[in-house]
Formats: C-alpha cells, sequence, structure tokens
C-alpha cells in the first residue's frame, strides 16, 4: 500500500513573515505549502501543482485576490480547488465579496492559526462535495415549530 501524499496549499501572501507563518502552521498540521507573492505567480502554481487548497489575501499586487479567485473558478479543471480567501477586516462588504468571486470561505485578519486550520480541513473536504463554508459567525437558525407526539404540545426542533 503506497503512503498517502499530504494535501498541498497555495498560499498566497504578500508579506513575508505572513507567509512564513501560514506556512509553518499548515505544515505542523499535515500540509505540504507552496508559497506564492503575487496572482500571475499564484495563477502558474494552481495550473502547475493543482493544490487541495488556495490560501489567497485579497490584497495582492498586479492581480487582486478577488481577480486570482475568480479565474481559478473559470477553469473547469479547478473545480475541485477549494480557495479560503482573507484579508484585514470583518466587513460583510469583504465577505460577500470574497464568495461572490468562488471562494469557499473568507477569514478576516487578524485570525488564530486553530480557526485557519480548521477551516482550511472544513473547505477541502467540503469543496470535493460542491459545498460552501463560510467563516463569517452566523445568527442561529429560528428553531421550527412541530408537534411533540406524546403531549400534542408544539414544540420547537
Amino acid at each position: 500500500m503506497q503512503p498517502t501524499s499530504k494535501p498541498l496549499v497555495l498560499i498566497v501572501e504578500d508579506h513575508p513573515d505572513t507567509q512564513t507563518a501560514l506556512a509553518l502552521a499548515f505544515e505542523q498540521n499535515g500540509y505540504e505549502t507552496v508559497v506564492a507573492s503575487d496572482g500571475d505567480t499564484a495563477l502558474s502554481i494552481v495550473r502547475e501543482r493543482h493544490p487541495a487548497l488556495v490560501c489567497l489575501d485579497l490584497n495582492l499586487p498586479h492581480i487582486s485576490g478577488h481577480e486570482v479567485c475568480e479565474r481559478i473558478r473559470e477553469n473547469p479543471l479547478m473545480e475541485d480547488v477549494a480557495i479560503l480567501m482573507m484579508s484585514t477586516g470583518r466587513s460583510p462588504e469583504k465577505h460577500g465579496h470574497a464568495l461572490d468571486a468562488g471562494a469557499d470561505a473568507y477569514l478576516p485578519k487578524p485570525f488564530e492559526m486553530e480557526e485557519l486550520i480548521a477551516i482550511a480541513g472544513k473547505v477541502v473536504a467540503s469543496r470535493s462535495r460542491g459545498l460552501c463554508v463560510s467563516a463569517e459567525p452566523q445568527a442561529p437558525a429560528e428553531p421550527e415549530l412541530g408537534d411533540d407526539n406524546l403531549t400534542d404540545l408544539a414544540t420547537a426542533r
């Protein structure tokens, strides 16, 4: 039986210290990493290496993370590549902008590395099933009312 290979994460970040911290966090959690500092390089790596996950900063030189995300999503051969977009700020506009571009999740900076790794694992697993995971907290759903068969009373489900 062949050993399973580690999932490849492409880290697209233009700040070297952040690149190093992200790579270390992923590598300590069983991922292989490759780093790009700009959108052009990221797109080349995506075509050549077909990563399981692109951890993508929104603000990049030359080509924005938004455009990188859109270009990846335009390629049907890359439909299984998960994209986790990151940026400073927790505004609903940035979150929506990332998801509109095709990101599977948006994680506002600053964040805890444990949170990054947890969301990364979810989006990689979800991508193969065609799901989208959001890193922004969601309001709890209103409970549905139903009948309790034992008491004939309306109950929350």
